[in-house]
């Protein structure tokens, strides 16, 4: 039972961030006029990485006396939020999930005493 709600979870961690990747290409393709859509990709995945190279930005890609200049500022500060947000909640799932795999190794009485590992652990 518990096994089935962290597989949920582990899913519903990838669907965010397909979401919040798709939401970041998608929102770089049509807020800046310029960049093609494999760049939408890069600078995406750029921003949610939070690599920053500069040699795209939302600075050099629209004239700064724009509303869609300030836009693409507030837009890549919510891409870098949502971006690292789904992360960690990912590397939490994940973690969870390790974890419960060794709490129901010693339930099931698999101890640090038994299989090939016991060697080096002192």
């Amino acid at each position: 039972m518990y096994n089935r709600e962290i597989k949920k979870r582990l899913s519903r961690s990838l669907g965010i961030i397909l979401f919040v990747f798709f939401f970041g290409v998608l929102g770089h393709y049509f807020l800046i006029d310029n960049l093609t859509f494999v760049e939408a990709v890069y600078v995406t995945v750029v921003t949610i990485g939070t690599v920053g190279y500069g040699d795209i930005s939302t600075h050099a890609a629209i004239p700064k006396d724009t509303w869609r200049h300030e836009a693409g500022e507030l837009f890549s500060c919510l891409l870098i939020i949502l971006g690292i947000s789904a992360f960690i909640y990912a590397i939490g799932v994940v973690t969870e999930y390790v974890v419960s795999g060794e709490i129901q190794r010693e339930r099931r009485g698999l101890g640090r005493d038994e299989g090939p590992v016991n060697e080096l652990l002192p």
